[in-house]
């Protein structure tokens, strides 16, 4: 789940791109970063738990991160697509 997530956030600068330009697909880009951060360092987080045989902790750590990341889009992006 959380690997489809860093994909799709990777994905969105390229439907942004195509839609609007180069240089508006950046600026309307920028707040998506902080999600794809957030995503890829829990994504990191699960993984290493799941080496170190947590899976208890690796499964926490993915509902944590719908629920950081459903948070972050109300916050920072804005509750409406």
């Amino acid at each position: 789940m959380q690997l489809a997530i860093l994909i799709r956030t990777i994905a969105e600068f390229y439907r942004l791109r195509h839609y609007y330009g180069q240089a508006e697909a950046l600026v309307r880009y920028e707040p998506y970063l902080g999600g794809l951060l957030i995503d890829a360092l829990l994504c990191l987080l699960a993984v290493l738990l799941l080496f170190w045989r947590k899976p208890r902790a690796a499964a926490i750590t993915c509902a944590a991160t719908i629920i950081v990341l459903l948070a972050y889009k109300v916050v920072v992006i804005g509750a409406a697509p």
